[in-house]
């Protein structure tokens, strides 16, 4: 519900968060922060929204057509793209 509120609270159109390990592996935590990173990095030239966690408004998702359904691999891609525009 924090995730919600802060999302309203700033009123974004579009928002996601960082990917955390499920274990405490030290791999696993390394990997994931660099993974974190890199999505970071590259948002001003390509934005990624990792499909497992995509906070959209509806009017937002719905000005862009939604996901194109043609896309048999990385649509999430396409659709932080779309959302850029």
């Amino acid at each position: 519900m924090k995730t919600i509120s802060e999302f309203d609270k700033k009123h974004f159109g579009i928002a996601t968060c960082e990917i955390c390990p499920m274990s405490d592996k030290a791999i696993d935590k390394l990997l994931h922060k660099v993974a974190n990173l890199y999505i970071r990095g590259v948002r001003p030239l390509m934005p990624h929204i990792p499909g497992f966690c995509i906070f959209v408004r509806k009017s937002v998702h719905n000005r862009i057509g939604g996901f194109d359904e043609r896309i048999k691999l990385a649509e999430d891609h396409d659709y932080a793209n779309a959302l850029k525009r």
